[in-house]
């Protein structure tokens, strides 16, 4: 946890309900995603290992923020408290040649740019039932896999491309789009040749999740599926 600095990816995985059903239903171990931030006494963003750390990512609800006490869906939440509630916690390092000085300014402009946007929970439904967003939806509301991915479009001192797409498929070393991306995608087995990480590193796992309620909520995922495939088919046919 000590080795973490502002601007890596912070992946995790837990046992709620909306988290199972996100890793299940696209086939990957991570269900969130997050931009790891330390702050030092100063209240400042600290480019070191010096400073407390936090995630800043998006939640499917509001919440106090632990850095400023704002109430957001988009907000800080302290380390310590992701390693409490989390089953499994990773992060992939940014390259060294991406965490400059002026990551500091930009990552602020970011948060104070888009912390009152909310949750878009549709974002969810339409990938994991197939379907690509329209970016005219997400404009203002996203996932926490959308707007992660947001942070390095903006905030990295990447080389420039014509569009978005183009530039997001060149940091990541793949093809895809923007509102198709999963948290569980990001990791270094299904990336392993993006141009933004180093591979991710897993530094808690407690895969503790009782039999009972994974039946439960693997039931509940499948059903959830069945209609999802029942209306596309209704759609295409």
């Amino acid at each position: 946890m000590d080795d973490i600095l502002t601007g890596d990816l912070i992946l995790t995985s837990s046992n709620t309900f909306l988290h199972i059903m996100t890793a299940k239903s696209t086939g990957k171990l991570y269900s969130h995603s997050g931009i790891a931030i330390r702050y030092n006494d100063n209240n400042e963003i600290s480019m070191t290992k010096k400073g407390k750390l936090y995630i800043l990512h998006m939640n499917f609800k509001i919440g106090k923020d632990h850095f400023n006490g704002e109430f957001n869906y988009y907000r800080h939440t302290l380390f310590s408290k992701i390693i409490n509630n989390e089953n499994i916690v990773a992060y992939r390092p940014l390259k060294s040649q991406y965490r400059t000085e002026a990551l500091k300014t930009t990552t602020s402009d970011f948060y104070n740019k888009y912390k009152d946007i909310k949750f878009h929970c549709e974002s969810i439904l339409l990938k994991i039932f197939g379907f690509k967003t329209d970016d005219n939806i997400i404009k203002h509301k996203f996932s926490c896999s959308i707007i992660t991915m947001q942070y390095y479009l903006e905030c990295i001192d990447y080389k420039s491309f014509s569009n978005e797409t183009i530039k997001l498929n060149d940091m990541l070393g793949c093809t895809i789009h923007k509102s198709l991306i999963s948290p569980g995608l990001l990791s270094s087995h299904y990336l392993p040749k993006t141009n933004l990480y180093h591979d991710d590193i897993i530094i808690y796992n407690n895969m503790n999740i009782t039999k009972k309620y994974a039946l439960i909520t693997l039931s509940l995922v499948l059903l959830i599926l069945l209609i999802g495939y029942f209306l596309r088919y209704i759609c295409y046919y």
